[in-house]
């Protein structure tokens, strides 16, 4: 059984290379698109630094609750251990 294989992708790159066989370097982008770029790094790097924050400020605002919580589960424990040996 013979099987056809097809490129589906257009392959539309072209490979610029000079006669003596060097790269041609592409251009630079421009300003603006170099600006938004570094905008939208800055801004993603302050997203991830106060959802970091959000997380450590609930955990602590938590951690007391949660340590009485504790406490009140052992005392309750000792008491009922202390109430069968009784």
């Amino acid at each position: 059984m013979k099987i056809l294989i097809q490129r589906r992708v257009s392959d539309d790159r072209t490979l610029d290379m000079t006669p003596d066989g060097a790269f041609v370097m592409p251009p630079a982008r421009p300003w603006l698109d170099r600006l938004v770029g570094w905008a939208l790094s800055f801004a993603g790097l302050a997203v991830g630094v106060m959802a970091i924050g959000l997380v450590v400020w609930f955990t602590v605002l938590l951690l007391p609750f949660l340590l009485l919580a504790g406490l009140l589960g052992y005392l309750g424990l000792r008491w009922y251990l202390f109430r069968l040996r009784r």
